[in-house]
């Protein structure tokens, strides 16, 4: 279950790859399939949700790290590269950020 937390000391990634709609879901799946096949099983990693604008215009990748050094080293990872390769073949834009949780607020 993905936590957001701002006591914890989490680098979060926060991903926004701009599609055409039509691309919208191929780029949904190749984030699912390089999260299940490879990236989850790195060191350092936490979790991952992806999220699909309304208007299928945008994916957007949340994703959460224990360090710089471990989201680092995933994006060095031989066999990350095949999907970045993958992904950048539909993107329009990608607009990675690295954040750390600053409030998070519930009911």
């Amino acid at each position: 279950m993905v936590t957001i937390d701002p006591s914890k000391d989490i680098l979060t990634l926060i991903n926004v790859v701009e599609v055409d709609p039509a691309d919208c879901d191929k780029v949904v799946s190749m984030f699912v399939e390089a999260t299940e096949a490879v990236i989850s099983k790195l060191d350092g990693f936490i979790s991952s949700s992806v999220h699909r604008s309304l208007d299928g215009t945008r994916v957007i990748n949340y994703a959460q790290w224990e360090s710089e050094a471990a989201l680092d080293g995933s994006r060095n990872h031989p066999d990350t590269q095949v999907y970045y390769e993958k992904m950048d073949a539909y993107a329009k834009s990608m607009q990675p950020m690295l954040t750390r949780v600053a409030t998070s607020n519930e009911r």
